[in-house]
């Protein structure tokens, strides 16, 4: 084998590629930052307890796991940064108030996600926590919405759902924990079939009726298992006002549809759920939602709500930005040469020094300028 070939699914970035991925980066934690989230940066490795607590099996079976020198114990590279924020927020910072966090890096997964995916996908994120009410939720939603709006020229689609509703439903069935998991599985893949072999009738009606609620908030399935799931359970009364008013308040500024039946990650949230998508995209440019869960795991319970994407995916669909306007500097041995390039460089200008007799290739440079001496003064000019 080569010893330049990389392993299956990781893939060098090269330079215009990089520049772009890093120009998102800026972008989106000052958006962030504008907000009021706060910038944190967990380490790539972690004692593999902490890496997964309270996420669930589909993480554990992502992570690269390895033991550590030093100590013996079983270390993972992180496949998620939000279990992190989630430790840092419960046990670093330790703050009673709410408290706004942003990161952007590297994770490494044992599979890639997808068929085409990378097994090294950049996260980008930001999580809210200590407050559980509806206004958090709204925030974090319009957040995931500006960035991408911002980098974006396309309409986005919003496909709202409340992982309470389905908890509710299922957790007034009688069988256990795995039947409910397959359940939330079924409702995710939209396998009516296999929600129809549901003996409990009740529960299958119920399931069948989410299931239904697919579409746009003023569809015919919404109303009907809302009616239906309310009067069943009157514990998801306040779930369907708090989607009702998340969907109002993001009302033009995206095409909003009801997903009740989109269950994931149903072990690890709790509350409203979203997913944003580009218009014939099939999968979901970022997703979101609450999971007040994750940081009681860590001895001290939080609300917590937040959104993250794969920069990667992001920046496959922003254009390419033309080559940068530069100057060239052809080399020379002079005090005053010097001076020159670096009072351009200080100007903000990009200066690229060409040696004597050398080729100089570069796909993100585009050369409209050069520097040269004239009448004894060093000055920039267009270049033929």
């Amino acid at each position: 084998m080569p010893l330049w070939r990389l392993p299956d699914h990781v893939a060098d970035v090269l330079p215009a590629e990089a520049r772009k991925l890093e120009e998102l980066r800026r972008v989106a934690l000052d958006i962030f930052r504008s907000h009021g989230y706060e910038l944190i940066q967990p380490p790539l490795l972690e004692y593999l307890d902490s890496l997964i607590t309270g996420v669930g099996r589909d993480l554990e079976a992502s992570t690269f796991k390895l033991v550590d020198q030093l100590s013996g114990r079983t270390m993972g590279v992180r496949a998620d940064i939000t279990p992190q924020a989630a430790r840092i927020d419960a046990h670093l910072l330790n703050r009673s108030g709410v408290t706004r966090l942003a990161y952007c890096g590297h994770l490494l997964h044992a599979t890639p996600r997808t068929p085409l995916g990378s097994r090294e996908p950049i996260q980008l994120g930001a999580e809210l926590y200590g407050y559980p009410g509806v206004h958090a939720d709204t925030e974090i939603l319009e957040l995931a919405l500006n960035l991408l709006q911002h980098v974006l020229d396309a309409p986005l689609v919003v496909s709202l759902s409340h992982v309470g509703i389905v908890q509710a439903v299922l957790g007034a069935a009688a069988n256990g924990s795995h039947w409910r998991e397959a359940a939330a599985n079924a409702l995710v893949c939209k396998d009516r079939a296999a929600l129809g072999r549901i003996t409990d009738v009740q529960v299958r009606d119920d399931l069948l009726a989410v299931l239904g609620a697919v579409g746009s908030p003023d569809g015919a399935g919404l109303p009907a298992c809302r009616d239906r799931l309310q009067r069943r359970h009157p514990q998801t009364a306040q779930a369907f006002a708090d989607l009702q008013r998340v969907a109002g308040a993001i009302a033009g500024r995206a095409q909003v549809l009801f997903d009740l039946a989109d269950t994931h990650s149903y072990g690890y949230h709790n509350g409203i759920t979203f997913a944003v998508f580009a218009p014939g995209g099939a999968a979901a440019l970022a997703r979101g939602g609450r999971y007040d869960t994750a940081s009681s795991e860590f001895g001290r319970a939080r609300p917590a709500t937040g959104f993250s994407m794969d920069l990667r995916d992001l920046s496959r669909l922003v254009p390419s930005p033309v080559p940068a306007s530069a100057i060239a500097a052809p080399w020379q041995d002079a005090v005053d040469w010097r001076d020159a390039v670096a009072q351009l460089r200080a100007a903000g200008e990009i200066v690229v020094v060409e040696f004597p007799g050398a080729l100089h290739e570069h796909d993100e440079f585009s050369y409209d300028r050069e520097l040269a001496q004239i009448d004894g003064q060093w000055v920039v000019r267009a270049r033929a």
